[in-house]
């Protein structure tokens, strides 16, 4: 019975060029179903992409109203192959929430910040604790050891389509009650207005003093505590509510300051604190600190960005 059911040398051959062939329209096969599942899967996560005829990102170019509101200094103690998307991040997600714009514009920048949260999810750096105060400190090393976390690094599966723009298109523009008196603006191009401050003067309230207490900056030499705790306050004045002149003159105070301490060896930074102060640290203490980065004094509000400011806020005003 052995000897009946061992094969031959002539089978033997014939199993092995059966073998053979198996593997190669087994390899031929797998570039098509890869090819397939790629395809079903874009349809599948993408439908918005794979369906729509309109553009649904459009395109942000960086520009100096942006820096205004989010300097780069904000992000120095990140890695450089970072920073900018971070600080791209943030000011879509920012346009996401509501901004200044329109409609499709809204939409647009939710959908180009979803991709840019995948980026940055892939260079190991994730959006954490909404309990963090600073204007970039809820960025953090994903993980508690700085890993990236699988389900982080996917595409996103979903996107604003075009169904959500014909949506969007149909609502009435948002109008917000304006109990806000906007101050007087001298006309365009005369005297008074060539000469108007857009600095202004800082008036700090007891609920400022409560926020951020002299006894919190006690921990820094005396040279700097004064300059630390009022940017702080302009910070808070800047991203707050109030007149469009006044918040961006807290915005222009706060520039000026971030620039003053950033030149007496001082930097925002230590992203994974949440404290009011423990965000600031040495410039020398950020491995890849350079000087010649842009520095926060080099773009303020002028007076032409006020006015446009306050026509704007009147034209939503119910």
């Amino acid at each position: 019975m052995t000897s009946y059911l061992r094969p031959s040398i002539s089978q033997k051959w014939y199993i092995c060029l059966l073998g053979f062939v198996a593997l190669a329209v087994s390899a031929c096969q797998k570039p098509a179903q890869s090819d397939l599942h790629k395809q079903v899967d874009a349809e599948h996560r993408f439908p918005a992409i794979a369906d729509s005829k309109l553009e649904l990102f459009g395109k942000r170019e960086l520009t100096m109203e942006d820096e205004k509101f989010r300097p780069i200094a904000y992000y120095r103690s990140y890695p450089k192959e970072v920073q900018r998307l971070l600080q791209l991040s943030d000011l879509e997600s920012n346009q996401c929430k509501g901004g200044p714009g329109n409609a499709r514009a809204t939409l647009r920048a939710c959908n180009r910040n979803a991709i840019l949260r995948v980026k940055i999810h892939r260079l190991g750096w994730c959006y954490t604790s909404l309990e963090h105060s600073g204007a970039s400190d809820h960025w953090m090393g994903c993980g508690e050891k700085g890993e990236i976390k699988p389900e982080l690094t996917a595409s996103p599966n979903w996107f604003f389509n075009e169904a959500d723009f014909s949506e969007a298109d149909q609502e009435p523009p948002t109008k917000i009650p304006c109990h806000i008196t906007q101050p007087y603006l001298p006309p365009v191009g005369s005297p008074l207005a060539a000469r108007f401050d857009i600095f202004g003067k800082p008036q700090f309230s007891a609920d400022d003093k409560k926020i951020n207490p002299t006894v919190e900056y006690q921990i820094f030499p005396p040279t700097i505590r004064r300059m630390l705790r009022h940017h702080d306050i302009e910070m808070g004045k800047c991203f707050g509510f109030g007149d469009a002149v006044s918040t961006l003159r807290a915005c222009n105070r706060r520039n000026r300051l971030l620039a003053q301490i950033e030149a007496r060896g001082w930097c925002w930074g230590s992203q994974d604190h949440i404290s009011s102060t423990e965000h600031w640290m040495e410039c020398s203490d950020i491995a890849d600190y350079s000087p010649d980065q842009p520095m926060a004094d080099n773009v303020l509000f002028d007076f032409e960005d006020m006015r446009k400011a306050v026509a704007n806020e009147k034209a939503r005003c119910l």
